[in-house]
């Protein structure tokens, strides 16, 4: 064991502190400047906790995280991912700051070559400056790999929050971490050898790295299981769209073939100057059904005009469900090729959000329709999502967490979508009502 001295270890804590919290907002996207002085602050007040609490501050502060996000939701809950992600930055905090110190511990001791640990601590602020010099920048080139990966990350994300299995991992990596500050304090009250420490930290963070890895190999199976169920199914409702639509084409197909009938039928009744009976004629015409059916094979001609698979995808399974429930869906696509090249995870999130509540909503209302539009300018994509709404629409209360006009255990849908904005730059929410229409808008910009 080393002894460090009062001051040693109040930097330590504060820099420690300092990088999980520059660590977990780039994750999450909320890194402003207005945010460097509260990092600052906290740092510097759990810095001092820590000097009596030893390493259990860490737990402290996790605790105190979980407590302000509670109350920012307005509710006892608390967001499961924002959780999941400060508690993984913590582990991987942990383990880069316990391998600088010993890493550092190797350097001071080959500088200035102690007889013994006693010695050592008489280094002890040059020890803890070089455990932050490695600290940082281990965590800055960790920042540039998950900016290469972020994708992948919200994949990852996306799959644990559509497979509801968020709350298990949220379990599984707090008692990851809880096992962390275990060992810890354990070593550091038995005063364990740094040799031995190591040898113990490197172990379960093996044993962790093959749990995590497993975890991971189970989504992308059950992911491709699924993707395989939903392509059967996708192509089992597209072939029953695509059938409805030949049926429809040899129905117009027959009555263009009498069309010319019709056309000289009319022309006799003109020539006589019958009226009357050309009126009846027409009505005649006007009911017949292939008149009146409304062709839908409009929806194959703008979902082609959709260059994303996943998205086209989507739609397609979003029209289907709509028209399950005797809800018609309307899509408008302003270009020929429209296609999204970036963040197309979590936009697709988002719009399957949006399609789900108006369909949700729309099952009770008179007016069963539902428009879909995608509009891109030079440097905007704009996806929007209309549909009517009774008298008294609360459109003001839908900023509220949980508000919902689905009934219970439903009003998650736009506080999902209200993290997943906060963590994009480039991603824009906007709601209006006018007249009784709710149109509710994504806005994707140039990054």
């Amino acid at each position: 064991m080393i002894y460090i001295g009062f001051l040693a270890e109040l930097l330590l804590n504060i820099s420690q502190l300092f990088m999980v919290l520059i660590l977990y907002r780039f994750i999450v996207g909320k890194y402003k400047v207005h945010y460097l002085i509260e990092d600052i602050l906290i740092s510097l007040l759990f810095g001092i906790v820590g000097l009596v609490l030893d390493d259990s501050y860490l737990i402290l502060f996790l605790f105190m995280f979980l407590i302000k996000e509670a109350v920012e939701n307005h509710s006892l809950k608390f967001n499961l991912e924002k959780a999941i992600t400060m508690v993984s930055v913590l582990i991987v905090q942990e383990f880069i700051y316990f391998c600088a110190m010993y890493v550092s511990r190797l350097i001071v001791s080959f500088v200035f070559k102690p007889v013994n640990l006693n010695e050592l601590g008489n280094h002890d602020v040059v020890l803890v400056l070089t455990t932050n010099v490695i600290d940082i920048i281990t965590s800055f080139i960790l920042i540039h790999l998950i900016n290469d990966q972020k994708n992948k990350i919200d994949e990852l994300f996306y799959k644990i929050e559509n497979f509801n299995v968020r709350k298990q991992i949220f379990i599984l990596i707090l008692a990851l971490f809880l096992s962390y500050q275990f060992i810890f304090g354990i070593s550091n009250f038995q005063k364990v050898t740094a040799k031995i420490q190591l040898s113990i930290i490197l172990t379960f963070t093996l044993f962790t790295a093959l749990v995590i890895y497993q975890v991971i190999l189970f989504l992308k199976t059950y992911t491709m299981r699924q993707e395989n169920i939903d392509e059967k199914k996708r192509n089992a409702q597209l072939n029953e769209y695509l059938i409805s639509v030949e049926q429809q084409y040899d129905e117009l197909r027959k009555f263009k073939h009498d069309y010319k009938n019709m056309l000289l039928s009319l022309g006799s009744l003109v020539e006589n100057d019958n009226k009357d009976q050309f009126k009846n004629y027409y009505q005649d015409l006007v009911n017949q059904d292939i008149v009146s059916t409304e062709l839908k094979g409009g929806l194959i001609a703008q979902t082609d005009k959709i260059m994303n698979d996943p998205l086209r995808g989507l739609i397609i399974q979003k029209y289907f469900s709509a028209q399950n429930k005797s809800i018609q869906l309307e899509l408008e696509v302003s270009d020929d090729q429209f296609k999204i090249d970036h963040d197309r995870i979590p936009i697709i999130r988002i719009i399957g959000i949006l399609l789900d509540n108006a369909i949700e909503y729309t099952v009770d209302t008179d007016n069963k329709q539902i428009t879909c539009a995608f509009v891109k300018t030079q440097n905007t994509i704009e996806i929007s999502v209309e549909n009517i709404v009774d008298e008294g629409f609360g459109l003001s209360r839908m900023n509220e967490f949980g508000y919902t006009t689905k009934g219970t255990n439903h009003g998650n849908g736009l506080t999902n979508i209200r993290n997943i904005i906060q963590q994009h730059d480039n991603l824009f929410f906007e709601k209006s009502l006018n007249k009784n229409k709710l149109v509710m808008t994504l806005l994707i910009t140039e990054e």
